[in-house]
């Protein structure tokens, strides 16, 4: 092999601080592309009702989406029919209904869409949270006051 051969093969090598510098960035991007987005909630996504004995909440549009809200909803009755849609593709959105003495009379994840009547509680306002974990997709949820006097 003549010296500008040998030259030539040298150069085409690269050094090996510019290999482990490809190797971090490649390691970097494959790390970055595994790890899930989360962005936060954007509560103009959400559609609230929140009339005497009857509140409605829609979310749509959710992507990754971590984050909650609260709100405080007049109730005349002592306990609430609960009724979940749900389209939701990944994470959690957990409901929570307290009565008015705080108590929790509902809690369910959206994505397993449990309708259900609440236990008796107290009167007044009572407190619907909603807190998402990297949630994507849809739901709603409704929850109106459930008349024990038709009752079977």
């Amino acid at each position: 092999m003549d010296r500008a051969t040998e030259g030539d093969h040298i150069r085409a090598m690269p050094n090996q601080k510019s290999l482990r510098r490809t190797t971090l960035l490649l390691a970097a991007a494959c790390a970055l592309a595994a790890c899930e987005t989360e962005n936060a909630l954007d509560t103009n996504l959400i559609t609230t009702i929140a009339l005497s004995d009857q509140f409605t909440f829609s979310v749509n549009g959710l992507d990754h989406m971590t984050g909650g809200v609260q709100y405080f909803w007049p109730m005349t009755g002592t306990q609430a029919d609960i009724d979940v849609t749900q389209a939701l593709t990944s994470g959690n959105a957990i409901i929570q209904i307290r009565d008015g003495a705080g108590v929790v009379r509902y809690q369910e994840d959206a994505r397993d869409e449990v309708d259900s009547i609440t236990t008796p509680g107290a009167q007044g306002f009572w407190q619907v949270a909603v807190v998402l974990t990297k949630a994507t997709g849809e739901f709603s949820f409704t929850a109106v006051r459930y008349d024990t006097t038709s009752a079977p």
